[in-house]
């Protein structure tokens, strides 16, 4: 009897710590679908009105976003005026920030055999199969960017 005793109460205590292990990763499952929901939301939202960074970055670098900074400064503007993007670092952070979420959104490719193939004397930027197969975009692994 005793061998049945040590047998469950070893077996119960290892049963009850998978339990509990599983019901934290099932929680932080949930966690990491809810957020990767959510980031994909946000990403939906960005692209939805993407179409505005190029005037943004325009109005920044044509010179005309220091004018009215300027003409800020000097109480030219009037009351009620949206002063948002004439921030000192707040438009040229905003494009830094959105340069980077568009190189994580880019798709990253590998090379489309896996790396495999690559003899010895194998040159950097050539690819062993002189890129046959590669999609629009995507870049051998051996290709210098």
């Amino acid at each position: 009897m005793d061998n049945i005793v040590e047998r469950v109460n070893a077996m119960s205590a290892s049963f009850s710590r998978m339990r509990e292990i599983m019901d934290r990763v099932g929680a932080a499952i949930d966690e990491l679908n809810a957020a990767a929901e959510k980031v994909n939301m946000e990403v939906a939202a960005y692209q939805e009105h993407r179409g505005e960074v190029p005037a943004l970055a325009g109005y920044m670098d044509s010179g005309q976003w220091r004018k009215d900074f300027e003409a800020d400064g000097r109480g030219e503007l009037p009351e009620g005026t949206l002063r948002a993007v004439l921030s000192e670092d707040g438009l040229y952070n905003l494009l830094q920030d959105i340069a980077e979420l568009e190189s994580q959104l880019r798709p990253r490719h590998h090379c489309c055999h896996g790396g495999e193939g690559h003899g010895e004397g194998h040159g950097e930027g050539h690819c062993c199969h002189g890129g046959e197969g590669h999609g629009e975009g995507h870049h051998c692994c051996h290709d210098s960017e």
